[in-house]
């Protein structure tokens, strides 16, 4: 054992992070190591010296009513001082947002959402809360659908629907691959293929996998090499397919096929383009993408030439050579005339993995690349590469990447419009602006009858909602309350009168709340109910009007006034209803309560005498059914839960119950 490596020293700067994965380390280490064996003095002193200087001198500093001799009290000493406060509404947010990262395993999700679930409390919950996250949060949008569709959803039922959803998607994929159809092809010189018509058997044997026939292109190619993918066709102008193959029904009409196809015959392509094979070993496919006419004498075309194709000159090996510029090919070519004239022959020519296709797919030879010393002008000469092909007719070609490098082209991203259009449009727009106002905005009116059968004109805004910037205002939580009211004994309780209703929207925003009637279209000059952002833009509008208060407290639509005396209580109550007179505030008054000693506020009792569950969810409780199944022991424990602080031991007696929900336990 004396091999073994001891943890690293620990890191006092971020210790109250470190120190619990450095204690659980050092455990190991320990039983390994058999340190246990040794004297309290020895295991102190190796505990100390791999714990590292800077922790050492913290040890120092620690205040004890005697010398520390063994390593049990060391180790308690360092969990007292590092020992983190956990906050379990910051371990529960965390937990909340945590969704499936891309290339995470379902098993690595599932195992950080357990190790965040451990600070949170979650209780009887947990599992359960497990599952919920699970389903919100996985990448594969199939699997999830495959969650939904399922009538009692356990966190156990999830893991084994994602075991067999995982292995019969791998023998999907492995039936896929076995299916490919294998070819002989056989490698035959000319020779070789004479004898191998005889009878002879000496050809040499490769066995690849190929696609005959291909849907996309025609032509029998290499799996996951075919040369239309990510080629545009040139009848329907859609990808990943040739014209040959397509399916389109335009310009089937005679006449259109007809020229389509004499189009084809008509012209030779002349530029090429790079396209890069998932799945390739060894080449790529260099896809010929331009057209240039070959029809003949075409006067016109000869007189025209200069002004349709961009040309330039460059210097190759001392000699001036024309290129064409093509902005769609991504590699460079030149014919073997070409290459002659600059006194090089093919013995120069490299081999080369890649080959030539035209934009329907037809093969081109390439004999093979060459780097030739090239310059331009004034610049510096440099290496360039280039394909060379046995084909006279030809011309020579720079493609997009040496363009750019020899700054020959420049990407424009601004269009300049006609000076004259322009001028007229902001004239027209100048003299005619009232004539143009429109609406971007008209959302559905939805009618709603309230519970005294007044009845409340609502939007149905659903594109708007999608649309529209969170406040995201921090609501006080319902313990953040409890703490700060926990020695009233004085309540008041004011209600807004339609409430979103005391906030007026400004003229952009009120008209997005556009509404169709069957009398026209109106729009709210006030918050109207509906908006996803309107309870917390109330929310933060009436913590701001009330902000600096004493004993005030804001929760959605309510404003609670408190004090510990009558006295206190009806000087704050004065203050904050000088502060609404101020800012024009409206009061329901038949919701109001005031200067009582009981109030029932966010599902809690408050009164003189503190904080108690609301006797209406007690009772609510107790009048529950008796269970007759484990969805029935959930919904119990949920409701439990809730007033669960406030009894003693909550956990131990709720034990039997959780017993029941374990999957091995059958209901009885």
């Amino acid at each position: 054992m004396d091999n073994l490596r001891p943890p690293n020293e620990l890191n006092i700067h971020d210790a109250h992070i470190e120190w619990p994965k450095w204690k659980k380390n050092f455990n190991i280490y320990k039983v390994a190591a058999g340190i246990s064996k040794k004297k309290k003095d020895e295991q102190l002193a190796i505990f100390l010296h791999i714990i590292g200087e800077d922790a050492r001198d913290v040890f120092d500093t620690f205040e004890t009513a005697g010398e520390i001799t063994e390593l049990d009290g060391a180790i308690e000493l360092f969990d007292a001082f590092y020992k983190q406060k956990i906050n379990e509404c910051v371990e529960a947010y965390k937990f909340n947002i945590r969704e499936q990262k891309v290339g995470e395993t379902f098993g690595e999700y599932l195992s950080a959402l357990r190790k965040l679930s451990e600070n949170c409390n979650f209780g009887t919950m947990k599992d359960r809360l497990i599952r919920d996250r699970l389903v919100a949060g996985i990448v594969d949008k199939k699997l999830q659908e495959k969650f939904l569709s399922e009538a009692d959803l356990t966190l156990e039922r999830v893991i084994d629907l994602t075991k067999k959803y995982q292995a019969a998607k791998d023998q999907k994929q492995l039936m896929n691959n076995t299916a490919v159809e294998e070819k002989s092809i056989m490698k035959l010189g000319k020779q070789q293929n004479k004898q191998f018509k005889q009878g002879l058997s000496n050809a040499k044997k490769v066995t690849v996998k190929q696609i005959e026939n291909c849907s996309r292109c025609g032509k029998t190619h290499n799996v996951n090499k075919c040369p239309a993918y990510q080629q545009e066709c040139m009848k329907c102008h859609k990808p990943n397919h040739f014209a040959i193959k397509c399916k389109s029904t335009i310009g089937t009409n005679n006449g259109n096929k007809s020229d389509w196809k004499k189009s084809k015959k008509l012209n030779t392509v002349k530029e090429i383009s790079v396209k890069n094979n998932i799945g390739s070993d060894s080449s790529e496919d260099l896809c010929l993408g331009a057209v240039i006419c070959n029809v003949g004498k075409c006067e016109k075309r000869k007189s025209t030439k200069t002004a349709v194709q961009w040309l330039e000159e460059l210097r190759v090996q001392g000699r001036i050579i024309q290129f064409k510029l093509d902005t769609g090919a991504e590699a460079n070519v030149i014919p073997l005339s070409v290459l002659k004239e600059v006194g090089l022959t093919p013995i120069t020519v490299k081999k080369c993995g890649e080959k030539l296709v035209n934009y329907s797919g037809t093969d081109i030879n390439a004999l093979g690349k060459i780097n030739l010393l090239c310059k331009i002008k004034s610049s510096e000469e440099r290496h360039l590469e280039f394909f060379v092909v046995d084909n006279d007719k030809c011309v020579p070609i720079l493609g997009l990447d040496t363009c750019v490098q020899l700054k020959l082209i420049n990407r424009v991203h601004i269009c300049q419009l006609n000076p004259d259009q322009s001028n007229l449009e902001s004239e027209i727009d100048k003299k005619f602006k009232d004539i143009f106002h429109g609406l971007d905005w008209v959302n559905s009116m939805v009618v709603i009858k309230k519970p005294n059968n007044e009845l409340r004109i609502c939007l149905d805004p659903q594109d708007l909602n999608k649309n529209l910037k969170r406040e995201y205002f921090p609501m006080t939580t319902v313990e953040e309350i409890m703490g700060k009211m926990s020695e009233a004994r004085i309540f008041s309780r004011l209600d807004a009168k339609n409430g979103f209703y005391q906030i007026s929207l400004s003229e952009e925003s009120s008209k997005l709340t556009t509404f169709n009637t069957p009398l026209g279209r109106y729009c709210f000059c006030k918050l109207p109910f509906g908006l996803n952002v309107a309870p917390e833009i109330f929310y933060k509008h009436f913590s701001q009007l009330v902000e600096g208060l004493e004993g005030v407290q804001v929760y959605m639509d309510d404003i609670i006034v408190y004090g510990k005396n009558e006295e206190e209580h009806k000087s704050r109550l004065m203050n904050v209803l000088h502060r609404l007179v101020k800012n024009n505030v409206k009061l329901n008054k038949n919701k109001c309560e005031w200067g009582v000693s009981k109030l029932i506020f966010i599902g809690h009792e408050f009164s003189s005498t503190g904080v108690r569950p609301d006797p209406g969810k007690v009772k609510a409780i107790k009048e529950m059914a008796q269970p007759k199944c484990k969805k029935d022991i959930e919904r119990f424990l949920g409701m439990y839960n809730y007033i669960s602080k406030f009894i003693p031991h909550a956990s131990d007696k709720t034990k039997p119950l959780r017993d029941c929900l374990k999957q091995n336990s059958s209901f009885q």
